[in-house]
Parts: C-alpha cells; sequence; structure tokens
C-alpha cells in the first residue's frame, strides 16, 4: 500500500510470508546486517543537452567545449555525505541519439534516481519533455524525478513548471544550470543530496552475507563481462545465501543498482548476468550501427551477427 518499509525491503514483503520469513531467518543465522548506503542516477535527456558535462562538473572535473557525444553508456562513481554516512551513487550517463534510445530499457530501472537533463535553449516540445517523463515511468516505476535546464549562460529554462508537476508528481525538482560556468553545480549537488537522504531503500538492511556476494561480483565485474546463473547461485552457497528467495530477491536488488544487469523476468535471459554494461550495450550498437546492415536495407541475417 505504498508504504515506507526499510525492514525488511518492499521487494521482500512483496513475495509473501514465506519471503519475510526467510529474510528474518537468514538474519537469525547470521546476525549481522548493515545498510545498503548506495544509490543508482540515471542522467537521461537529447543528445547535446549537456549530460557529460554535468557529471564532470559534479566530479569536478574541467568542463571541455569540445566535449564528444556519450556513444552507449558510461558509469562512474561518487560519493555523497548524507546525514548519516558517505552513500555511494553511481552516475549512468547515457548517449542520447535517437538510434540508442530502444536499449536505455536494458538500464532503466526502478529504486534509482532519474535526472533529465534539457537543452534550455530548446523549447519544452524540442526537448521532448513528457517523451522521456513517460519513458521513465515505464521503466522507473515512481522513482524521484530531478529535471535539470543545462545551458542557462546562453539562454534561461522556459517550461511550463506547474503543469509538468501536476501531470508528473515524481518530478521532485526543477533546477538551471551551466556545465560552461558551473553555475548551480552546487545547488543540483545539494539537491542530489536531499534526495539521497529522503529516498528509504537507500538504507534498507540487508544481511551482512549480500554485501559479501555484491562484493564478489563487483571484483568479478573488473575481469568478466558476465556470469551465469549457475556460478552465481555457487557464488550465493559459499557465502551462506542458500535460499532460492533470498538469491532471487538478492539479484534484484543488485540490477536496481546496476552492479548487474538480470532480467529474472524474461525466461529467455534469466540464464545470464551481466557484469559490464558497457560490453553488452557495444554488442548491441555494433549491430544497430552496422554498415552491412545499413547495406543490407536494415535486414539482419543471422550469418552477420558473428
Amino acid at each position: 500500500e505504498g508504504a515506507k518499509l526499510t525492514t525488511p525491503p518492499i521487494e521482500i514483503v512483496a513475495q509473501g510470508n514465506l519471503a519475510i520469513e526467510q529474510y528474518y531467518k537468514s538474519i537469525e543465522q547470521e546476525g549481522e546486517q548493515a545498510n545498503l548506503n548506495e544509490l543508482k542516477v540515471v542522467l537521461v535527456g537529447d543528445g547535446g543537452a549537456g549530460k557529460t558535462s554535468l557529471v564532470r562538473q559534479i566530479f569536478g572535473d574541467e568542463f571541455n567545449k569540445f566535449e564528444s557525444q556519450t556513444h552507449g553508456i558510461e558509469v562512474r562513481k561518487y560519493s555523497f555525505q548524507s546525514r548519516f554516512r558517505p552513500i555511494k551513487v553511481n552516475f549512468w550517463d547515457f548517449g542520447g541519439q535517437e538510434i540508442m534510445h530502444a536499449t536505455h530499457q536494458f538500464f532503466l530501472t526502478k529504486r534509482s534516481l532519474y535526472l533529465l537533463v534539457l537543452d534550455s535553449r530548446l523549447t519544452q516540445e524540442e526537448n521532448r519533455i513528457e517523451y522521456w517523463l513517460k519513458i521513465i515511468h515505464s521503466f522507473g516505476g515512481n522513482s524521484p524525478v530531478l529535471i535539470v535546464g543545462n545551458k542557462i549562460d546562453q539562454h534561461p529554462l522556459d517550461i511550463d513548471r506547474t503543469g509538468l508537476q501536476k501531470k508528473y508528481p515524481n518530478i521532485v525538482g526543477i533546477l538551471e544550470t551551466s556545465a560552461a560556468t558551473g553555475a548551480g553545480i552546487e545547488e543540483l549537488k545539494t539537491a542530489i543530496t536531499e534526495q539521497v537522504n529522503n529516498l528509504p531503500h537507500v538504507r534498507d538492511l540487508l544481511p551482512e552475507t549480500w554485501f559479501t556476494v555484491k562484493t564478489k561480483l563487483e571484483g568479478l565485474g573488473q575481469e568478466e563481462n558476465f556470469i551465469t546463473q549457475d556460478k552465481y547461485l555457487e557464488l550465493c552457497a559459499e557465502n551462506d545465501v542458500s535460499d532460492e528467495t533470498s538469491q532471487r530477491t538478492l539479484i534484484g536488488f543488485l540490477h536496481d543498482l546496476g552492479v548487474v544487469l538480470h532480467f529474472q523476468d524474461d525466461p529467455r535471459l534469466e540464464s545470464l548476468g551481466i557484469l559490464n554494461p558497457q560490453w553488452v550495450t557495444n554488442g548491441v550498437y555494433k549491430i544497430l550501427n552496422s554498415h552491412e546492415l545499413f547495406k543490407n536495407k536494415g535486414v539482419l541475417e543471422r550469418s552477420m551477427l558473428n
């Protein structure tokens, strides 16, 4: 019913009484719990709005007016100081080109904070704000959205703020920035910190053994592009995450955080976990951008796939 549960996490409650019992049983057995303290921030918006330049400003990098357009995804990690302790934030920066939009659905997850970056020189319609807000709602559920009008050094942001917030109640703020001059960047950081503090799932209490599996998967991701389901289950068993409900819930958390990509509701894909999002994205874009495919009038023959 929309209760802001942190213990047990809402995903466990949604699976019913047995899942709740197993959650408490695992805590009884292991004793130790810790807060999640991690969040995925997803930047979306049309190409050329300045998403990458904004991320660079947040990280304290110099502005590059010749910044090349992002193809695919770039993931960067940042630490925000919350009221209690540092929160690890994974920034996912997407290429905004039209051909890339079909692959966004791989990565737009629930339990995220969305930054919808606009080019303030353009109109509301030219920025396709409603298109993006509908996409976010389709794949991100009720995740909060910060609208960021960038390039205000060239033109102030002119959108129907009241109308948009009334129609899309998950808009939690509308800000104006200039990645070129640094204007509004501190306000943006403050707004992100505020959302980090307000989102209850950031402080979900999870068994320590789940963190052990998470850390090991992150380590594997430095060396491997993907993991099979059997290997994942083996890793869980080795680290005392032995019941099926915990294994499924944990992989769901890790998918939403962007540690792995695992589409457990799709029987065609559930046997595979992607550890390196760039690897799978670049693979898909190789097909979408293929000159051979262009010459073949968009018809993809199986023989071309290798």
